[in-house]
């Protein structure tokens, strides 16, 4: 019975390891501005919790979390099917970015035909995440486009997109960051939607740090994506 209660008493205090302290891991398109947002509210409830923001790409973040190197991430929903928790955070309709002086800019809807014959970004694979979505369209749609350029990264696909090299279809949280420099974004139907999720390891004991994290930041997102809508 003694050595039931050491245990109980030894997993509790795992769970209270974090003494104040959250490391998160994301990936740059969401640790620019949306990750941010949900630390901001997260520290004005819990305002003495230090937090390391680390970001890297998909595979890595999710690498790392096995490692237990973060104690969640934040990132692209991916078909990791044992090993993780996950905690689907929310869906989001992708945007058409386009160069201000664009003729497609006259329009308030972009569709699939009038990706015909332009240079679309290309988006790059990577291990643990692949544009199904994209790809889709295309091939759905019978879309032939130019693919002059290409990056594996939405903030550098907005940027290509302000030098005036290309359209995109891209996420839409960081398109205000580009307001005033080149940049306008459109809605695109049928909806590209893509999900982000929150992921734990089920390997290891959550903090309760960071099961407090993951019910403030599903009840922010609500107001996030209200105002994506």
């Amino acid at each position: 019975m003694h050595g039931i209660h050491h245990l109980e008493n030894f997993a509790e205090d795992l769970k209270q390891s974090t003494h104040g302290s959250l490391t998160i891991g994301s990936t740059p398109a969401l640790a620019a501005q949306l990750t941010p947002t949900l630390i901001r509210h997260f520290v004005d409830e819990n305002p003495d919790v230090h937090i390391s923001l680390l970001t890297d790409s998909v595979d890595q973040l999710m690498r790392g979390l096995r490692q237990a190197k973060y104690d969640l991430i934040l990132t692209n929903h991916v078909n990791y099917h044992s090993g993780f928790i996950e905690e689907p955070l929310i869906d989001v309709d992708w945007v058409c970015v386009l160069p201000e002086s664009h003729p497609l800019a006259k329009k308030d809807v972009i569709t699939p035909t009038d990706l015909n014959n332009e240079n679309l970004l290309k988006l790059i694979d990577e291990d643990g995440m692949e544009w199904h979505s994209h790809k889709s369209l295309l091939k759905e749609h019978n879309i032939k486009i130019r693919s002059q350029f290409s990056t594996q990264r939405s903030l550098s696909g907005y940027g290509m997109v302000a030098a005036g090299l290309c359209i995109a279809l891209l996420e839409p949280f960081n398109a205000n960051m580009w307001l005033g420099r080149n940049v306008v974004t459109r809605p695109f139907k049928p909806q590209l939607k893509y999900r982000y999720t929150m992921y734990y390891s089920a390997d290891h004991i959550r903090s309760k740090l960071s099961r407090e994290f993951s019910i403030c930041a599903k009840r922010k997102i609500k107001k996030i994506s209200y105002a994506l809508k």
